[in-house]
């Protein structure tokens, strides 16, 4: 069973999150590499007010990783880089979870394992999206997130929980996380989002993407605390 983690620390400054993201990419692709990791990437994070790099989030950092079993993820989160984290951190927060549905790669493979995983009646899911986007479609992407981000601003009171921007160097690989409530509460907010509709719709038929991902999740444990939460 493949068990994916999300990792958010809140480190209040720039530089403590360079120098541990630094050191965690190292040591999550070095010859150190935690046993049961099957993918792991650590990423600077942006305000949910529009998902960009203009409001780069300098002071919160995120983990996504899978693992082959919940041993593996648990036996890191006991280990030394996440004591590191943790000791430089004002806020931390673990969400655990198994995928319910994975479409997409990211960089060039299927992360997250088999999608087996079913989310029970009010149990908490997460939704993870992940895009590299084509140099020509940045301004036409970039159009599209303000009316997104205003339509889960109103979410936070429907069910949204949590979201904040995720990317990756170079510019242009973007994601997202998102916690809700309840699927019903995700259906919900999908159905009564027309902007995030015609997004999905222009992207795939003006193949702004060269690559994407679209994850959604049975939340098992959420652990912590951050003030990004709603």
């Amino acid at each position: 069973m493949t068990v994916t983690t999300v990792h958010l620390w809140g480190t209040g400054s720039a530089s403590a999150g360079l120098s541990l993201t630094a050191k965690t990419t190292l040591h999550l692709l070095g010859r150190r590499r935690p046993e049961g990791l099957r993918f792991a990437r650590v990423m600077g994070t942006a305000r949910a007010t529009s998902f960009s790099s203009r409001d780069a989030d300098l002071g919160h950092w995120a983990l996504v990783a899978a693992w082959e079993s919940l041993e593996a993820a648990d036996a890191f989160d006991r280990g030394a880089l996440v004591g590191a984290w943790d000791a430089r951190s004002r806020e931390r927060l673990r969400v655990r979870m198994r995928a319910i549905r994975s479409v997409g790669l990211w960089g060039g493979r299927e992360p997250f394992g088999p999608a087996v995983a079913e989310a029970e009646e009010g149990q908490r899911v997460a939704v993870i999206t992940r895009a590299r986007i084509r140099a020509s479609s940045v301004p036409r992407f970039t159009g599209t997130v303000p009316p997104i981000a205003a339509e889960l601003l109103r979410a936070k009171s429907r069910g949204l929980g949590l979201a904040f921007g995720m990317g990756e160097l170079p510019a242009g690989l973007l994601g997202t996380f998102t916690l809700w409530e309840s699927e019903p509460a995700l259906r919900a907010f999908i159905s009564g989002a027309p902007s995030h509709r015609a997004a999905m719709a222009d992207s795939r038929a003006g193949g702004w993407f060269a690559e994407e991902l679209f994850a959604r999740f049975a939340v098992d444990a959420v652990e912590g605390w951050s003030a990004t939460t709603a």
